[in-house]
């Protein structure tokens, strides 16, 4: 069905952001690249602590294994 008027769905004229310049479109995601920068930024940050959780666990259980052997050494 063609529409013949623009108006429909818009309380004022001043509202329709010059449809016949197709600026913004019904149902536009204008955030999407502001959204898809921040979970970026978000996943970025969670798998930055992943790595340094992994890091310290590492040199825990190093240290825990230098503590293990030096145990042994003692008692021989």
């Amino acid at each position: 069905m063609k529409r013949t008027r623009e108006t429909i769905n818009y309380a004022h004229p001043n509202e329709r952001w010059n449809l016949s310049s197709c600026l913004v479109f019904d149902g536009e995601d204008r955030s999407e690249e502001a959204r898809r920068r921040h979970n970026a930024e978000l996943q970025k940050q969670a798998l930055l602590e992943q790595i340094n959780e992994n890091k310290r666990k590492k040199e825990m259980d190093r240290e825990h294994e230098m503590m293990q052997d030096a145990q042994r050494m003692h008692l021989k």
